[in-house]
């Protein structure tokens, strides 16, 4: 393969992307961002953008955000030693002894653990082992009065050398700015602008260095090298190009970062609360929002305001949607999340704003109450003074409901508690929270879909949905199985945090290729005597008075559980039968099959039972299932069965599913393949 070749292939391999899944399996992945709608709302205008990302983005990760951005310093170090082997191996500088000790592995995980001094001073040495051998070709070629540009050995020496101290300098350039980020306070409203231009510098002098380095591999006659040491090079080529084009996605992005920071003009947000122990389609009933302004990357006018108070304003209310309607007879903000497509909900949550006397905006983001949950764990529990209260981990959500519910600080201002929350909470995250592990968890967050994003911005929201943070549903490609439960609570209460489900998904595909799928699931009402226990302590704390108890005790999830399902799959899918009565209907490009259970109270056990079959005959030697999580929803047990012709099951993975997972089955040789996290 020439370097002509060698260019065109760097750039169709991300057609077809290799990805390593966790049982160590390897499968092919396609990319087809021109089949697949990444946003439905304007499917006509999806782009075929970020080519270069996509393999970064689906690669798995031990160290979760880490390894992407170290992946560049392993190349640099890696091409170095590469580059290395093959002065040592050619014989041209006795220069092994140089090198000798320096270990790949150490440098890394020097970078990994944030010991940057160390792997600076590591990296920088080994540049400067390539500056001096350089030197040394040069006073070989005088005292032996070659010249370089006559040998091409020595000219491809000196070309490697360049690119080894080139590719080093770059390494260098990465760490720092990987320090500069571990570095910034987000909350701290410092001057951010003018360390977003400074990191855009150094992403722009590292793509320079890089540039020129593949230029000088490609000056190179490869074919002086033996065959091993060639190869290792031209993966140090194939490498250095990816590394390059991922860099140049980046910075020509950087008008659009600047955007999101309020530069040149400020940027108005709104971060919409969600209680997921009320499950609502993308993510929980909408409790409260918190509005504020980016203005050159400092935030101003943040105002916390109580959803009822957009609903209150409605002078010409909706009836509520099929569903809703069971517990409320008019629709508002508190229940707009009522698509599982998040571009579609936040529409309705924008226009409740726009009619309920609400701001304009340009971006909403959704949170619920595990992401609260889990930065608490991260940064341990939080004081709040005036309410004499000591939160963590295990007891925010339960604690937040109940003062909340109870209305002990007025009923004019129950959510009074989340407003004061809030600046303790983010103080807790500034003064001393390990930078690296925030991002890592909010990767972790963002995978398991408790956190999306919305932009007003077509092309910022395109680079949302890559990254997995617009919350859009997917439309999958012609033949692929797909399946998503989407639960409503209309129980009027929180006892969603109490409920424990068991999915089984099976898949029956006959000889001629028919499939027929099964849905069965298992829901479990868990309220307990230590649940009960926890309750009456927190009367006891509080000495509440005049409180029909009871009720509370009720609302917190000890009351009945009553859900509104939707089952979204493959379009024109028809139902064969089922344990109840269910309505069928399409949306989304998808057919949703819908019902009301029934009320189960703690310790009782519910079973539904839906069989169905596909639209579409499998003719390939390949079955593909997604199967994509609600926004929001607690991991449940997932059991995924797929049979052959009635025999025994080529497929029964059992796991808990709490992210979106892409099932490949290769049926020519009966060959499970386990699942893809995406």
């Amino acid at each position: 393969m020439d370097f002509s070749d060698r260019k065109k292939y760097v750039f169709t391999r991300y057609n077809k992307l290799k990805v390593s899944k966790k049982r160590g399996v390897e499968i092919d992945l396609l990319r087809d961002t021109d089949k697949v709608c990444l946003s439905p709302l304007k499917p006509k205008t999806r782009r075929n953008i970020f080519p270069a990302i996509k393999k970064v983005l689906l690669s798995p990760s031990r160290n979760g955000f880490l390894s992407s951005i170290f992946q560049f310093v392993f190349i640099g170090v890696f091409s170095v030693f590469l580059l290395n082997i093959f002065v040592v191996f050619t014989g041209a500088l006795n220069k092994k002894d140089s090198v000798k000790g320096y270990n790949i592995k150490d440098i890394l995980y020097s970078a990994e653990s944030l010991r940057f001094s160390e792997a600076l001073k590591s990296i920088s040495e080994i540049e400067s082992f390539f500056i001096e051998t350089k030197d040394a070709i040069s006073v070989l070629s005088k005292s032996t009065q070659l010249k370089l540009d006559d040998n091409s050995f020595l000219k491809g020496a000196t070309l490697l050398l360049d690119t080894g101290e080139l590719i080093s300098k770059a390494s260098k350039e990465m760490v720092i700015i990987i320090n500069d980020i571990f570095s910034i306070n987000i909350f701290d409203n410092t001057e951010k602008i003018t360390f977003i231009n400074n990191l855009f510098g150094r992403l722009e002098l590292i793509s320079s260095y890089l540039d020129i380095s593949i230029t000088n591999i490609e000056g190179f006659d490869i074919n002086i090298l033996p065959k091993d040491i060639k190869e290792k090079v031209l993966g140090v080529y194939d490498k250095t190009k990816e590394m390059k084009l991922y860099l140049d996605v980046i910075i020509s992005n950087k008008q659009y970062l600047l955007k999101i920071l309020g530069y040149p003009h400020p940027q108005r947000y709104m971060v919409v609360f969600q209680n997921n122990n009320e499950i609502r389609p993308t993510g929980g009933f909408i409790g409260s929002f918190l509005l504020f302004t980016l203005n050159d990357g400092v935030i101003e006018d943040i105002k916390f305001k109580d959803v009822y108070e957009i609903d209150n304003q409605l002078l010409d209310p909706l009836k509520s949607p099929k569903g809703l309607d069971t517990i409320s007879e008019f629709w508002g903000m508190r229940d707009a999340n009522y698509s599982p497509d998040f571009p579609t909900s936040v529409q309705n949550i924008l226009w409740f704003l726009d009619k309920g006397k609400g701001p304009t905006v340009n971006s909403v983001v959704l949170l619920d109450q595990t992401v609260v949950e889990e930065i608490l764990g991260l940064t341990g529990p939080i004081y709040l003074k005036d309410y004499g209260l000591s939160l963590d981990k295990t007891n925010f959500s339960f604690v937040l409901s109940y003062i909340v519910e109870s209305k002990i600080l007025g009923s004019k201002t129950p959510k009074k508690i989340i407003d004061d929350l809030i600046p303790v909470v983010v103080s807790k995250i500034s003064d001393g929270c390990d930078t690296k592990k925030f991002i890592d968890l909010f990767l972790s967050l963002k995978d398991r879909k408790h956190i999306t994003f919305y932009y007003d911005d077509e092309y910022i929201q395109d680079i949302l949905a890559i990254y997995g943070l617009s919350g859009a549903v997917l439309n999958v490609l012609p033949n692929q199985d797909y399946l998503q439960m989407v639960l409503t609570s209309v129980s009027g209460n929180k006892s969603d945090a109490f409920i424990r489900y068991n999915l089984v998904h099976l898949s029956e595909i006959s000889a001629t290729g028919e499939i027929i799928n099964t849905i069965r699931l298992k829901r479990e009402h868990t309220w307990s005597k230590e649940n009960e226990e926890f309750f009456n302590n927190m009367i006891i704390k509080f000495g509440l008075k005049n409180i029909a108890i009871e009720d509370l005790r009720a609302i917190l999830g000890k009351g009945p559980n009553k859900m509104f399902f939707r089952f979204y799959v493959p379009k024109g899918s028809e139902v064969l039968g089922a344990s109840m009565p269910i309505e069928s209907l399409d949306d989304l490009d998808k057919t949703v099959f819908s019902f009301i259970s029934k009320d189960i109270y703690p310790g009782e056990e519910d079973y539904i039972e839906i069989r169905y079959k596909l639209p579409f005959v499998n003719k390939a030697d390949l079955y593909k299932m997604f199967i994509e999580k609600q926004i929001g929803m607690y991991g449940i047990d997932l059991n995924k069965i797929v049979k052959i012709n009635g025999g025994i099951p080529v497929l029964d993975d059992k796991l808990v599913f709490d992210r979106d997972i892409n099932y490949e089955i290769r049926l020519k040789n009966f060959a499970p393949v386990f699942p893809i996290y995406k």
